[in-house]
């Protein structure tokens, strides 16, 4: 009779090595957690690294260089981070913002940034937000500066409203005393804040900061406390209505009798007289320059209605805050004396090289309204 085999010992090991294995595996599922995060914060420390990259690149001239704003609005506060997640961010910087100086960065809109770029972007705006300030200290509220003003209304308000708020065609006269009276500076922040989009005014309050409205404000105010500033409507005045066609008409001899002053108001009746026909023929003249626009445009050159659109436009559209309000040149080259050709100047707009300025779609600047622009950067000389 064959001995019974004792498998005890082999029973014994085989439940050692299976205790064994699950310490093991209980051991690894405990450090997994840990190896997870450490991987995910390499990624995440890689992302945000090559956002800052590409934000100190192309994103510093308008929101500053630590995303305190500038010309565009802050993305490093508290309330724009917690109110803000990560997918409206990437959706702002892949479309851009219409009707402000925010174009699209995304491929996918004619802009240079791929999908992970854009992610990139938004991992390194997020990493401002655990010492994020907060979004507004009323502590320390700075005097509004008129002297800023005046330079942001240089560069973007000048082209609808005129040089010294005059106005144009394209929008009212600002430097004039009767509306300078009639509001006060609440309703003029506003008015620019929230703009006038029915009536082509685009809403600066997403591309001016409160301090920069506040200073816009503060610059045109100035026109109502210099009367020598007053609107140029409001110059000239009628100084030589007591002299009237009765008193000119008067025999010379009856006015010297009559008072020692007769005689200065004849002859500043004259003198309103002699300037009449000079008035007339200045007027003649405006059919003349006008013939000469039609001329030019008929010859192929762009006329002056294309050029002053084309003016308001490259400010509307964004041109001017990079390249400067008369192509002088800022944070983008001068255009002043440009030698590029017609076509070569759409190319740069609709494809330009990456990393060099955002590309413009036609869903943002139309043919004909880049054709304008390109007519008001070849006037420029």
């Amino acid at each position: 009779m064959r001995r019974r085999e004792d498998y005890t010992r082999l029973v014994a090991a085989a439940l050692i090595l299976t205790i064994g294995i699950l310490v093991v595996f209980q051991i690894y599922l405990l450090r997994e957690p840990g190896r997870i995060q450490t991987v995910l914060a390499a990624d995440q420390a890689e992302h945000v690294a090559n956002g800052k990259t590409l934000f100190a690149a192309n994103c510093v001239a308008c929101h500053g260089d630590h995303g305190q704003g500038g010309i565009g609005p802050a993305l490093n506060t508290q309330q724009f981070l917690k109110n803000t997640d990560d997918g409206v961010i990437t959706s702002l910087i892949g479309s851009g913002v219409p009707g402000t100086a925010m174009p699209s960065w995304a491929q996918a809109h004619g802009g240079p940034f791929t999908d992970q770029q854009i992610l990139d972007l938004t991992a390194f705006i997020r990493s401002w937000q655990a010492t994020a300030p907060a979004a507004a200290v009323a502590t320390a509220t700075p005097t509004p500066s008129a002297v800023e003003g005046q330079a942001i209304f240089s560069s973007v308000c000048y082209a609808c409203h005129g040089t010294n708020g005059q106005g144009t065609a394209r929008a009212p006269a600002l430097n004039d005393q009767k509306l300078l009276a009639q509001f006060d500076d609440n309703w003029f922040r506003q008015t620019v804040a929230d703009g006038r989009p029915s009536q082509g005014m685009p809403t600066w309050g997403k591309v001016l900061s409160p301090q920069q409205i506040d200073a816009v404000v503060a610059y045109i105010r100035t026109w109502q406390k210099s009367p020598s500033a007053a609107s140029p409507t409001s110059a000239p005045t009628a100084t030589t209505a007591p002299a009237t066609p009765t008193q000119a008409a008067k025999p010379t001899s009856a006015a010297t009798a009559a008072a020692p002053g007769a005689p200065t108001a004849a002859a500043t009746a004259t003198t309103a007289a002699t300037t009449a026909p000079t008035a007339a023929a200045t007027a003649t003249t405006a059919p003349t320059a006008a013939a000469t626009a039609t001329t030019a445009a008929s010859g192929g050159a762009p006329s002056a209605a294309d050029i002053q659109a084309g003016q308001g436009l490259f400010a509307s559209k964004g041109c001017a805050t990079c390249h400067g309000a008369q192509g002088q040149g800022g944070i983008g080259p001068k255009l002043v004396g440009i030698t590029l050709t017609h076509d070569q100047i759409v190319k740069q707009v609709r494809t330009p090289p990456p990393g060099v300025m955002p590309a413009f779609s036609t869903g943002q600047v139309s043919d004909s309204e880049l054709d304008q622009i390109i007519a008001f950067i070849e006037s420029l000389k």
